[in-house]
């Protein structure tokens, strides 16, 4: 799968980025850690799934990205990975119309499992 990372914690998203392209079912991994340069970036390539964080450091937050990229009828998936296990985020998210809504404490092995469940489409 190719899959595309915006984290403004580039220790995080880094260190991520590098687990990810270890596996196996990772095709290409990479990693933004500005809002405009991911926007810029996000053409590039043929992404199967965004991983984007809620907490941004740029003037927008995870969820204003996810608006804008879904009504520009985004084709990939969208997944948020974050430190927020709140309630109220995952409905916001789920709403918005991502695939998945997950916490930064998972362990890189259910992450892989999570991502392979949204490429299947369920």
């Amino acid at each position: 799968m190719k899959l595309f990372l915006l984290d403004d914690h580039a220790l995080f998203g880094q260190g991520l980025k590098s687990m990810l392209e270890k596996r196996e079912e990772v095709e290409i991994c990479d990693y933004e850690g500005n809002v405009w340069n991911f926007f810029d970036r996000l053409d590039t390539n043929d992404y199967d799934i965004l991983i984007i964080d809620i907490n941004l450091s740029d003037d927008f937050t995870g969820f204003d990205v996810i608006k804008k990229v879904l009504s520009n009828n985004c084709k990939q998936k969208v997944v948020i990975l974050t430190t927020y296990d709140l309630y109220m985020y995952k409905i916001k998210a789920l709403k918005l119309g991502v695939n998945d809504y997950l916490t930064k404490s998972i362990e890189i092995n259910e992450l892989i499992e999570k991502l392979n469940t949204v490429m299947e489409g369920q």
